[in-house]
């Protein structure tokens, strides 16, 4: 039996706040990271976890609009998408 492996990079991206994507943006447009490539995104936001909290929907409806035109996609099926 033979297995395959895989090697991903993690990159730490400090943002300014939910809506913050220009760290990750600079660093598609500079060739550092091939958005095609991501696999996942994890963050952290600011929210308090309450019921009012919006800052997850925030951050994830930015980082699909932020993504959309590099991958090809409408916003809304960026984070649905799946790599083969």
């Amino acid at each position: 039996m033979t297995m395959h492996t895989t090697s991903v990079d993690v990159v730490q991206i400090p943002t300014k706040g939910p809506g913050d994507v220009s760290g990750l943006v600079s660093l598609i447009d500079a060739g550092k990271i091939d958005p095609a490539s991501i696999l996942a995104i994890l963050g952290k936001t600011e929210g308090n976890g309450g019921v009012n909290d919006f800052t997850r929907e925030y951050a994830v409806s930015t980082l699909s609009t932020a993504l959309a035109s590099y991958v090809d996609l409408p916003p809304h099926d960026v984070e649905q998408r799946s790599h083969s």
